[in-house]
């Protein structure tokens, strides 16, 4: 915890609270309404300081589940941390998100993610991180195609259908291709 959790805590109240929330079988009261244990324990817990972490990122003192503490130590709240991941995603010098050289995992966040945003990331490790990129050599497209789409001679967009050389780049043509050397 940062320096906003334990040192604020009033550990005497914590004991408190957790003494009045133990159940007794004696009932002191036939009276309808909330217990003199339930009501004891919510004044106590209303005086107990609420515990927050500082996001590295943002600095903000945020409840500690809406946060992520990373291998090397630092604590990200999740929005910070899908920012950095939907701008990795566009920016090949920010992947692969790493916080002190240590990668960070987007299972991590996983469901903070819309079925989109997850699909841009997936897309974006695919493209930066292989070594024989091909792009769609349509003009108004030029999307990268990931290795599983190509064949051996040509391959076409999944994106606007236009198709690919996979010898000279350019748009698929008849006939041999004067790129390829093996002919």
């Amino acid at each position: 915890m940062s320096r906003l959790g334990a040192e604020s805590v009033d550990w005497d109240h914590v004991l408190q609270a957790t003494e009045a929330s133990t159940f007794s079988n004696r009932s002191s009261s036939t009276v309808a309404g909330p217990s003199t244990h339930y009501t004891l324990r919510q004044r106590i817990l209303e005086h107990l300081p609420q515990l927050k972490v500082e996001c590295s990122v943002c600095g903000e003192a945020v409840h500690p589940h809406t946060t992520v503490r990373l291998a090397c130590t630092n604590v990200y709240c999740k929005p910070c941390l899908k920012s950095f991941f939907l701008h990795a995603a566009k920016d090949e010098s920010l992947f692969l998100p790493t916080c002190y050289r240590q990668a960070i995992n987007i299972s991590l966040i996983k469901a903070s993610f819309s079925v989109e945003e997850l699909t841009a990331c997936r897309s974006a490790e695919l493209e930066f991180t292989s070594t024989d990129r091909v792009y769609c050599a349509g003009l108004e497209c030029a999307m990268f195609i990931p290795l599983p789409d190509r064949t051996a001679d040509c391959v076409s967009c999944t994106a606007c259908g236009a198709g690919t050389c996979m010898y000279c780049k350019a748009l698929a043509h008849d006939g041999r291709c004067p790129a390829d050397e093996a002919r």
